[in-house]
């Protein structure tokens, strides 16, 4: 029987309980979860630039519970390289990522990989970007 993969993605840089409840449901949808956490220069081009750099952002997610391993992701960011790399056939998306689900699928169809993309609920919690305007 072979493992059921699931990769996750994000900025992280400021951890707070919505990333645990999007790791754990995550987590849920197969045997192993394996995070890659977002470049420094991609986290800048899309959000802000983060805080804390990738090594360190990504040393902080390994150690979370529901996580099996983590990794930075790299720059240019390779979708399917990533998928490879992680060895996935789920990819578990936050609420507020700005992916559409069936391009992600169709994407990775042309590059000959079959990948289940799931979409994981949203929770009660402060967002990062609420979390660094109290500063």
């Amino acid at each position: 029987m072979s493992t059921k993969i699931v990769l996750a993605s994000g900025v992280f840089d400021v951890i707070h309980p919505g990333h645990l409840a999007y790791l754990a449901e995550a987590r849920k949808h197969g045997d192993r979860l394996v995070v890659v956490v977002t470049s420094d220069e991609q986290a800048a081009r899309e959000k802000r630039p983060p805080r804390h750099p990738i090594a360190d952002r990504a040393v902080a997610i390994a150690g979370l519970e529901p996580v099996d391993e983590a990794f930075a992701g790299p720059e240019p960011y390779d979708l399917a390289g990533t998928v490879r790399r992680a060895g996935a056939s789920v990819i578990a998306l936050g609420h507020d990522q700005p992916f559409d689900e069936r391009k992600l699928t169709d994407e990775l169809a042309a590059a000959d990989l079959k990948v289940e993309v799931v979409r994981c609920g949203e929770y009660p919690s402060v967002r990062t970007s609420e979390l660094l305007q109290r500063d």
